[in-house]
């Protein structure tokens, strides 16, 4: 298990090798599996079927379903994680870094609803050695910038003091549930396609909420 995360973990390797487009296809199937199905419950000839491929491919690329979920949490992570990164260095109040960091959130789960739950799966099938790597990789950085922007807003005289941890499961389960409740939105809202004025909309509530609530 280690060899499976510490491969998809690294990028420099698969920068240098490039990503072909028939590994770029398997995990583009199991993405849009995951969504079109609302579910982590895919198999390998599933994923197979969507690129159109041999399903032996998928474990010439990623060695198992395992390898090809860290491979997709990197892809679909890395690049997020990375303008986060950019957000903390620019020369803006602490306010308008957090409504640019919750308007990419709510961006990030419309396009990949499935990323907590695949962490959360990867992390549960892991060692405890493996699942810290996990959580360093693609949760503590975005925890870690979240509680940074919170001390620059509170040191700014924009933030009253709030709880880190408790900020970070807010900010996510504001920004992630409509993307994972298809099924209440269709049958108790009478919504089958979340249109982009529905997700601008949502995005300016759910952030005017998390602002108000800390703003001094």
């Amino acid at each position: 298990m280690a060899s499976e995360i510490r491969a998809p973990l690294g990028d420099a390797a698969d920068a240098a090798g490039g990503r072909t487009a028939t590994r770029a296809g398997l995990l583009d199937a199991a993405s849009a599996l995951m969504r079109e199905g609302d579910t982590m419950e895919i198999s390998l000839s599933e994923i197979a079927q969507k690129a159109d491929v041999n399903s032996a491919l998928v474990k010439y690329y990623f060695g198992s379903k395992r390898g090809l979920f860290l491979a997709l949490l990197e892809r679909d992570a890395h690049a997020a994680i990375e303008r986060l990164g950019h957000l903390l260095e620019m020369d803006i109040s602490p306010t308008q870094k957090l409504r640019l960091h919750l308007t990419g959130l709510v961006n990030a789960y419309a396009l990949y609803p499935y990323n907590t739950r695949l962490i959360c799966t990867l992390m549960r099938d892991s060692s405890e050695e493996e699942a810290k790597q996990i959580s360093d990789r693609y949760v503590r950085p975005i925890a870690d910038a979240q509680a940074r922007l919170l001390a620059e807003g509170v040191q700014a005289g924009e933030f009253k003091p709030c709880d880190p941890t408790m900020f970070y499961f807010s900010v996510v389960g504001a920004c992630e549930e409509i993307f994972v409740s298809r099924q209440i939105l269709k049958y108790c809202f009478g919504v089958s396609t979340f249109s982009a004025s529905q997700r601008k909309l949502f995005t300016e509530q759910v952030t005017a909420m998390l602002l108000s609530g800390i703003a001094v």
